[in-house]
């Protein structure tokens, strides 16, 4: 047997023996078994609280389109024309601007061991015919310290536990033979001191890197996830538990004391994992501010109130924007007319808040650019950013969501302001042609 694999089963032997690494590697695994009960059940109840959401629209749609048919039956029994335009549940303007859809953004199904931002967005979005948008549901970018740190799932763990671990297996790998002195009667066999150092970091390695295994199996395994993602999960986890136990044989190759290595790595720990990332997302707020929450309403109702002091005047820059409903439409007054001119009117103070939104998003993306290059130099960073992509819970699929939220709500836009502009009915036919 080779003199390195002589060391590594000697080193696995004296581990045993000091029971110490068997505590911290059962402390790992109960901290891994608690993070996959607790991302499971946040999965579990969000996935419940989706479920009664879109149970509870359906219910009301479907009582909607019933009492619609049952009007347009007695209405055919009494001779009554089906196309008179009327308030409720046949009028476009009532089921576009109030009723609405509610449309579920179910959390994707390896939320349970990275949450990431599935729980920053709402889990469903109220869906209405109205042209202003919301700038979304945080003001700024949050922090991948606040991220990790908001649930206790699988990558917490990985992300500050697993340092630890890998610290504590490698913080002595010399230091402490060095201060006893029986590490030169070690050297003065036919040893390189190369060739021990190595066959400790094998023995330590090894542990370290069955212990990633087994937990990313295991949360693979519960969460349902694919063979590919799992290589990619553990190859990021196993890569960064080793970046973590190669810093401990770095500065224990200096020839300090046990003592005063755990210090240096306790504070690269704090640096590298808790400041670090905290440091930069806050100077990526100051770097590239975004317009707050309150800028975005008084800009809101600013405009609203700009609106509403021109009386009728939007509903014909409306019209003139948008010739092909301006033909449609037939006269009439009342709640034909009410209804055009709200929906012009929510035209125009779109359009004035669309800057405020545009800048929003535009320094949000600058956000994310800052972190993303100097997040970079930390590998907390790198691989927090590894596993929400890889769990399709990080901002960019968080983002891709709400874009198709918008798509939705531009498409049933488009289906109601024509009937509405028409002066025609939401006839019972049109809610099971409604976009779904």
């Amino acid at each position: 047997m080779s003199p390195l694999l002589t060391v590594a089963r000697t080193e696995i032997r004296l581990l045993w023996a000091d029971r110490t690494a068997l505590w911290a590697s059962l402390v790992f695994l109960a901290a891994t078994a608690y993070a996959l009960a607790s991302g499971l059940g946040m999965r579990a109840d969000r996935d419940a609280s989706v479920g009664a959401l879109v149970t509870a629209d359906n219910e009301r749609w479907s009582g909607w389109h019933a009492e619609a048919d049952s009007l347009e039956q007695d209405m055919q029994a009494e001779g009554v024309a089906l196309d008179t335009y009327e308030w409720g549940v046949r009028s476009p303007y009532t089921v576009g601007m109030f009723y609405g859809r509610e449309v579920a953004v179910p959390p994707p199904p390896l939320s349970a061991l990275a949450v990431g931002q599935a729980d920053l967005y709402p889990a469903a979005h109220r869906i209405v015919a109205a042209s202003t948008v919301s700038v979304g549901s945080s003001d700024a970018l949050t922090s991948p310290l606040r991220l990790a740190a908001g649930a206790f799932d699988l990558a917490f763990v990985l992300l500050y536990l697993l340092p630890l671990l890998a610290l504590a297996l490698g913080y002595d790998l010399t230091a402490s033979e060095r201060e006893r002195g029986t590490l030169r009667l070690v050297l003065a066999q036919p040893l390189s001191r190369r060739t021990l150092v190595a066959g400790k970091l094998l023995a330590r390695g090894g542990l370290l890197a069955l212990l990633v295994v087994v937990a990313t199996t295991a949360g693979f395994v519960l969460a349902g996830g694919d063979v590919a993602r799992w290589a990619l999960w553990t190859a990021a986890a196993l890569c960064y538990g080793l970046f973590w136990l190669a810093l401990a044989a770095l500065v224990d190759a200096r020839g300090t004391s046990a003592a005063s290595n755990a210090v240096v790595l306790a504070t690269c720990w704090l640096g590298l994992a808790v400041v670090f990332p905290a440091t930069v997302t806050l100077l990526a707020g100051q770097v590239h501010p975004v317009p707050t929450r309150a800028a975005f309403v008084a800009a809101a109702r600013t405009a609203e109130g700009e609106v509403l002091r021109r009386g009728d005047e939007p509903l014909s820059l409306f019209l003139a924007d948008h010739p092909e409903m301006a033909e449609a439409v037939e006269g009439g007054g009342g709640g034909e007319t009410y209804a055009m001119t709200r929906i012009a009117r929510d035209a125009l103070v779109a359009e004035a808040v669309g800057p405020v939104v545009a800048r929003f998003a535009e320094q949000r993306e600058q956000q994310v650019g800052f972190v993303r290059t100097v997040g970079a130099l930390s590998p907390t960073v790198l691989a927090h950013a590894a596993f929400l992509n890889l769990a399709g819970t990080g901002d960019a699929q968080q983002r891709q969501a709400l874009d198709a939220v918008t798509a939705y709500q531009r498409a049933w836009q488009d289906y109601v302001e024509p009937l509405t502009f028409a002066a025609r009915p939401f006839r019972a036919a049109a809610y099971a042609e409604a976009p779904t």
